[in-house]
């Protein structure tokens, strides 16, 4: 591979001549592919060549937006034993004999409703799996008795009643006395999750949420009480949603992205990327091509977004803007529902790691480790995806995934 020559003809295609003289021709490449040639390039001695306008524009921006700016050396696009001793080094604690339960860390997930169940639930084990030692579940209570039914592990507490709040919610009257019900069940719910802020390390929200306009006006007040409490967040699935909403878009104006303080990650997938980019940037933004820099200037200025896809696209929202971490990573060839939870629980676990090492005197870690962090998150649900298809193929699930985790974890950094 060091004296393979790649042409990049095209958009989509390129020309590959081997050591052996032959050559052959690939079409249709997707764009994550140059992403992780250009990386590859950079870091080996293989040469390519193309047209200035396709490959300075394609290539070179990917590998700008891998480069070790943001990341203090850290340009893997997928994972390797160098990346490895990176991760290790920089985003996981390690276990000692002092090690008591809670020291690996806390994890809470807000989600859940009456209609959904199992996503809260994969975002809990997911975050188990990985590492965490405690992992707590805020929910409907028309869900906790299904919850507490999947696994034993979990903590379990009903922070509201999806009935009273559709009845409530339904009610369109306007009178006075639906005014002050609306606000009492909604404050209960907040004093609920609230009382649990200071036992935990990271709150997921959104896996199962569902879109009542009760339970979201709930969810901002516990999204601004935990920045005020200094607790990092994961806001997933239908937490996204309430973002891109008029009424709560100014909702993460407060959070000022302090590297010593608390983090916020967002985990939209493309669907729920556009949605954001809709609702943020101006109307001169090219939205097939957006990039970090479209949501400078807004409330999501400081947090961090993992683009969701067949490569993942890692980036803080800074001015000025800094450069993309990819995960080029294979996953299964199967989408299966929840993947996206297993991964926002994977996030949450390390999220809670870059918060703790932050803690020890020992230890300088700040934006760039916490990329990395991302990054390991994403390469470690992709990779037990890959796991869970190769042993279940068209069977798989999520709940494949996360019996995946635990060894794929050791075998990527054990």
């Amino acid at each position: 591979l060091q004296t393979t020559t790649v042409f990049f003809t095209r958009k989509d295609e390129a020309m590959i001549k081997t050591p052996a003289k032959s050559s052959f021709r690939i079409k249709h490449i997707p764009s994550y592919f140059f992403i992780s040639a250009a990386t590859y390039i950079s870091n080996n001695s293989c040469s390519a060549f193309g047209s200035p306008s396709f490959f300075t524009r394609i290539s070179s921006k990917s590998m700008s937006q891998s480069s070790s700016t943001p990341t203090d050396g850290f340009s893997f696009s997928q994972w390797s034993p160098e990346a490895r001793n990176v991760i290790n080094e920089n985003c996981i604690p390690p276990l000692t004999a002092e090690s008591y339960k809670g020291s690996s860390g806390r994890v809470g997930v807000l989600g859940g409703s009456a209609q959904y169940t199992g996503a809260p639930y994969y975002a809990a084990m997911s975050a188990l799996n990985t590492g965490i030692d405690l992992a707590f579940v805020l929910c409907a209570e028309e869900a906790a008795v299904a919850i507490k039914c999947y696994s034993p592990e979990l903590m379990v507490a009903p922070v509201y009643c999806a009935k009273s709040f559709d009845e409530v919610s339904n009610d369109v009257s306007g009178e006075e006395e639906t005014k002050s019900k609306r606000e009492l069940l909604v404050t209960n719910m907040v004093e609920k999750v609230s009382d649990l802020l200071p036992k935990i390390h990271c709150l997921i929200i959104g896996p199962g949420l569902g879109r009542c306009p009760m339970v979201f006006e709930a969810t901002a007040r516990i999204i601004k009480l935990a920045i005020e409490n200094d607790v990092s967040m994961v806001i997933d699935a239908d937490a996204l949603f309430l973002l891109s909403l008029e009424k709560y878009r100014n909702l993460l104006m407060y959070f000022d992205g302090d590297e010593k303080g608390s983090q916020i990650i967002l985990t939209p997938n493309i669907v729920e990327y556009e949605r954001l980019v809709n609702a943020f940037a101006s109307t001169n933004v090219d939205k097939d091509n957006c990039n970090n820099d479209t949501f400078i200037g807004t409330s999501l200025e400081g947090s961090i977004i993992i683009r969701k896809g067949q490569c993942d696209s890692i980036f803080r929202v800074a001015s000025p803007p800094t450069r993309n971490i990819m995960c080029a990573d294979e996953g299964g060839l199967k989408r299966s529902g929840g993947i996206g939870d297993v991964l926002s629980g994977s996030v949450g676990a390390f999220l809670t790691w870059h918060q703790l090492l932050k803690r020890r005197p020992d230890r300088n870690v700040g934006t760039a480790e916490l990329l990395q962090s991302c990054w390991a998150a994403c390469c470690l649900t992709k990779r037990a995806t890959r796991h869970a298809f190769y042993s279940k193929k068209r069977a798989m699930s999520a709940a494949d995934i996360i019996d995946h985790i635990g060894d794929t974890f050791d075998e990527m950094f054990g």
